[in-house]
């Protein structure tokens, strides 16, 4: 990764990538399929915080399993190793945006509620977020977030039968200094297809005016 880069984007991944039926291997991809071209280019860069997770080749189809790492996955976003790790790749990239899905957007959020963080950053695109609607999103001067929410989520529906908490990724932000913008998802699985499928990226850059 290069210190002087034209990154101008910066992706944080959400749960389970040690768990994806067509991916054995964390890579740096980190299930960002779908801007799997600008990668390559290096207009944007992954931030892989991912939990490693042994198993055979059905481990990926057990509900138990999945729910056994989402949960080490939770306390990995809440650890002061992986925040600082975070915050040093950003001052590192100097991203103008950040593009953090699932249970990646609240360990975006903790990090910038916990440590200063690069002026460069704009916008923060929080897409699908599995982040409690009761939590506090900090106001930063001159960044905007944006929340990508959509109630058709049955990950994040799932989610808030686990925790007992609404997600704001499924029901939205009250927040004002929050946007709150509906995205329809295709199928069951459009939680974490969203981010695979190359179809979704011209809605996703929209968000930011790249489109």
């Amino acid at each position: 990764m290069k210190k002087d880069s034209s990154y101008h984007i910066m992706l944080v991944h959400g749960a389970g990538q040690a768990l994806e039926p067509h991916e054995p291997y964390i890579t740096s991809y980190a299930g960002f399929y779908g801007l799997k071209t600008e990668i390559d280019n290096l207009e944007m860069a992954t931030f892989v915080w991912a939990h490693p997770y042994q198993g055979n080749h059905f481990t990926p189809y057990s509900l138990f399993s999945q729910y056994k790492l989402y949960r080490k996955e939770k306390k990995l976003i809440f650890s002061e190793e992986v925040q600082k790790s975070l915050q040093q790749t950003l001052y590192m990239i100097k991203p103008q945006n950040i593009i953090a899905h699932s249970l990646g957007a609240y360990l975006t959020i903790n990090t910038f509620a916990a440590y200063d963080m690069p002026k460069s950053v704009k916008n923060i695109v929080l897409l699908l977020p599995d982040i409690p609607k009761s939590l506090k999103i900090p106001q930063i001067q001159g960044v905007k977030w944006i929340n990508i929410w959509s109630w058709l989520d049955t990950y994040l529906l799932a989610s808030a039968l686990v925790n007992q908490q609404l997600p704001i990724g499924l029901v939205g932000s009250t927040q004002n200094h929050v946007k709150n913008v509906f995205q329809p998802l295709k199928g069951v699985l459009g939680h974490k297809e969203i981010v695979y499928n190359w179809r979704y990226k011209q809605e996703m850059m929209s968000h930011l005016h790249l489109s």
